[in-house]
């Protein structure tokens, strides 16, 4: 009798605690126990970005890939995107960039900026795509482009060096959204310690907090997130 009951105790515990191995409520309170102090990263280094791929097939359809600006003067360039761009077709592809974006912040809104009449995540995406595939030259002339309808409203300006473009408010003076080419603070997902070295990337910053620094994951080596700010695939 001792026997049996030892046996059907052994039998219960076995089924307990398999049953407690499988279940997502223990496995969610024992990995909220164990899991580090950083928080839980939103990015993973992946080779077929979504952003990437719809960037990337305008570029080919378009004919911009085919380009080579290398060879051209920067008037030359700007006249080209001016010329032989369509703005429909840009237009289209913002909105579809803008609803991947929007598909991806956690928060409805993120990136809109009140005073503006446009979004500029997207804007601002699709330049970074466009700076890292074929330069800085034909992303700054997309950008004229994609801007010269606030030139009314705000001060834009295209300083070169690090910077492609800054847009600021024309009365205070106030940076209101930026694309940069300048080193980004990163850290490791696991051990939140800080990328060894200087990490120079193209990235933008938005309203209100222009301190936050937005790049594409692609850019960001594996393991690695922005220290401060976010990025999108």
């Amino acid at each position: 009798m001792k026997k049996s009951l030892s046996a059907l105790l052994c039998f219960t515990l076995a089924l307990f605690l398999g049953f407690s191995l499988v279940s997502p409520s223990f496995v969610s309170a024992q990995s909220s126990e164990t899991s580090p102090t950083v928080p839980a990263l939103e990015e993973t280094f992946a080779e077929d970005e979504v952003l990437n791929l719809e960037i990337d097939k305008f570029l080919d359809e378009s004919g911009i890939s085919d380009v080579d600006f290398e060879s051209m003067t920067e008037e030359e360039i700007d006249t080209y995107f001016e010329n032989e761009v369509s703005e429909e077709d840009l237009f289209t592809l913002e909105s579809e960039v803008n609803k991947l974006v929007s598909e991806q912040d956690y928060v409805e809104g993120q990136f809109t900026i009140k005073a503006l009449p446009v979004a500029l995540a997207p804007i601002a995406i699709i330049a970074l795509r466009i700076a890292i595939k074929q330069g800085t030259k034909p992303a700054v002339a997309y950008l004229k482009k994609a801007t010269k309808k606030l030139t009314g409203s705000y001060k834009i300006s295209f300083p070169g060096g690090g910077t492609l473009i800054l847009l600021q408010d024309k009365k205070s003076g106030k940076r209101l959204f930026a694309v940069d080419n300048a080193s980004v603070k990163l850290v490791h997902k696991k051990t939140g310690k800080g990328y060894n070295g200087s990490f120079k990337a193209f990235h933008f910053h938005k309203a209100p907090d222009m301190s936050q620094h937005y790049l594409l994951c692609s850019t960001i080596p594996k393991n690695y997130k922005v220290q401060k700010g976010k990025c999108y695939f």
